[in-house]
């Protein structure tokens, strides 16, 4: 049970800001192709987290393949507001 409110609880905090950070984007005129990668990546690794984590109660390859590509869609996506930031600001 506790597994499960983990897992549950992980979703919930990554899962407002990743969709934050992807709807910034959007409006800053990212390309269409570019954020519907991003949201494939998010939903398939958060839907490998608990995959994994009910395949064992420790680490796993599901689980891991989850916590990489959602760290890997909120870091791409903040270099990427962070970079048009600069940019607007630049010129």
């Amino acid at each position: 049970m506790l597994g499960r409110i983990r897992s549950h609880g992980n979703l919930a905090e990554n899962a407002a800001i990743i969709l934050l950070v992807l709807g910034l984007l959007e409006m800053a005129g990212t390309s269409r192709m570019i954020i519907t990668l991003a949201c494939v990546l998010f939903v398939f690794g958060r839907l490998m987290h608990p995959v994994g984590l009910f395949i064992s109660h420790g680490t796993s390859l599901p689980r891991g393949i989850g916590v990489v590509s959602t760290m890997l869609v909120g870091m791409i996506g903040g270099i990427g507001l962070i970079a048009m930031a600069l940019g607007r600001l630049m010129g």
